[in-house]
């Protein structure tokens, strides 16, 4: 046997990574498989960023959709955690294993991600990755997958032809 290449979740995070460091700002850059994201409650009254913190919940829920979505579109994805949609590096303080194992509690068991942290020029971000589903995983009581740019919710009709075009190999990219 032999691997036709690259990880194309792998490519396009090591794409969006550098796409970051040369000053692009993640509306721009976002792919259907790559979504960039800041941490979810670091932000206070007038926009101001608090200090982050090892275990942020709400932060967690919110990923947790967001990491859910990823899987059930065909393929999977990835998150890069720590980037505002302008381009602030806010970073993150989220401890990897903790947000790996809340995200697994959060989604009943269904889905457990790699979390890994990258250093973007002295900020510290995660990269939060999946692989896709077998069976679609709920957050909340509904499934969603990406669309372009978005998570929009799908029935499980459509989600289950949809996994079976992406495994016959009729799917495009």
């Amino acid at each position: 046997y032999r691997f036709l290449g690259p990880d194309p979740i792998e490519s396009q995070v090591a794409t969006l990574l550098q796409r970051l460091v040369d000053g692009e700002a993640p509306r721009d850059i976002e792919v259907a498989a790559v979504d960039v994201k800041e941490e979810p409650g670091r932000r206070g009254v007038g926009g101001a960023i608090q200090p982050g913190t090892p275990q942020n919940d709400a932060a967690a829920r919110y990923l947790a959709g967001e990491m859910a979505c990823l899987a059930n579109t065909p393929r999977g994805g990835a998150l890069i955690l720590g980037v505002a949609d302008d381009g602030t590096r806010i970073g993150t303080e989220l401890d990897a294993d903790w947000l790996r194992h809340r995200i697994y509690e959060l989604t009943k068991h269904r889905l457990t991600v790699d979390v890994r942290e990258v250093d973007l020029d002295g900020t510290r971000l995660l990269v939060l990755t999946t692989q896709e589903a077998i069976e679609p995983v709920r957050h909340d009581g509904k499934i969603k997958w990406r669309v372009d740019d978005n998570c929009v919710e799908v029935d499980p009709t459509t989600w289950h032809a949809g996994s079976v075009v992406a495994f016959s190999g009729s799917a495009t990219d």
